[in-house]
């Protein structure tokens, strides 16, 4: 008996068909990659948060300072420090990294006389979704955009203005007590601040309904040089010779997600991510979740305080 083989036409069909089921289970397993992706990012964010506890748990439960506040010569306490990602680095199982850093010299220093410790990546600070270079290895001879990077940054506060009140309640927001600094004054109302330790005592709007942290990456604006990503590595805190920038800690005034301009204050540059329609974020108590891109921003920055006493929806 004679075995018949396929036409030419019924080939294309078949591969016609195969292309078709390809096209339609691509974005299906494009999107469960992605929201894998985005659980691993929550889980690290979990565990920075655990290891802010656990360093509290040995500092008479004060959370780590935003930058390590040893003064150095005419500079201003805090000025060119490590910040709260290196002080962690032993709670995040990063010991040797943490024991080549001299805290005895300025963070700058660093570059000078361990310039190789600096291109330790760590692998929790990194949101797996991350398309930009998680560590520079181009020397420039700049040592704030040198090494490895974090896609997290602490929240250090909320701006507050005489007479803004609450849509919710009508309650007036306590202004807290402000630093003045060049690239955007500071507002002591956050989980982290200039030079200063944040006891739990007194995160008095409850751990479980405070931010403590959230994703960050460089926007490409001339003003703030972030197409060289100087705002993300993971092991300086400060910048030296200006007045109060806080790299490892970010401010709430915009809305996340937002695009950034020259205009903005480097210390208040928009929290932003690579997940669609939003960003991650971790709370005070150690649970993560993804908040929407469309929350309101009264809301987003009551989220965001300490001690404001803000009536807080649930937006999970």
């Amino acid at each position: 008996m004679k075995k018949e083989a396929f036409t030419l036409v019924e080939l294309l069909v078949v591969i016609a068909i195969i292309g078709m089921l390809v096209g339609l289970l691509l974005p299906a397993v494009q999107q469960a990659r992605e929201a894998a992706r985005k659980m691993q990012c929550l889980n690290n964010m979990r565990q920075i948060v655990l290891a802010c506890h656990n360093y509290a748990s040995g500092n008479k439960d004060q959370f780590p300072k935003g930058n390590y506040d040893k003064a150095y010569g005419s500079f201003p306490v805090g000025v060119d420090n490590f910040g709260f990602l290196t002080l962690i680095l032993p709670q995040m199982e990063q010991t040797a990294i943490y024991e080549a850093c001299d805290f005895e010299q300025q963070a700058s220093k660093l570059y000078d006389y361990n310039k190789q410790v600096t291109l330790n990546v760590v692998p929790a600070y990194l949101c797996p979704s991350a398309t930009f270079p998680k560590v520079q290895t181009e020397d420039t001879g700049r040592y704030y955009n040198y090494g490895a990077k974090s896609s997290y940054k602490g929240i250090h506060g909320v701006k507050r203005y005489s007479g803004q009140t609450d849509p919710d309640t009508g309650m007036e927001y306590p202004i807290p007590p402000i630093k003045t600094a060049d690239h955007g004054d500071l507002y002591d109302n956050g989980m982290f601040f200039w030079a200063k330790s944040v006891s739990i005592s007194t995160v008095r709007d409850g751990l479980s309904n405070t931010l403590m942290l959230g994703e960050y990456f460089s926007q490409d604006t001339a003003n703030h040089q972030v197409n060289a990503h100087v705002q993300m590595t993971y092991l300086y805190g400060s910048y030296p010779d200006t007045k109060y920038s806080i790299w490892n800690c970010r401010g709430i005034e915009y809305p996340m997600n937002y695009s950034a301009d020259d205009s903005m204050e480097g210390n208040f540059l928009p929290l932003i991510s690579e997940h669609a329609g939003g960003c991650n974020f971790a709370r005070a108590d150690g649970s993560a979740s993804f908040l929407s891109q469309s929350i309101e921003l009264y809301i987003y920055k009551n989220l965001a305080t300490r001690n404001g006493g803000e009536l807080v929806k649930n937006v999970d």
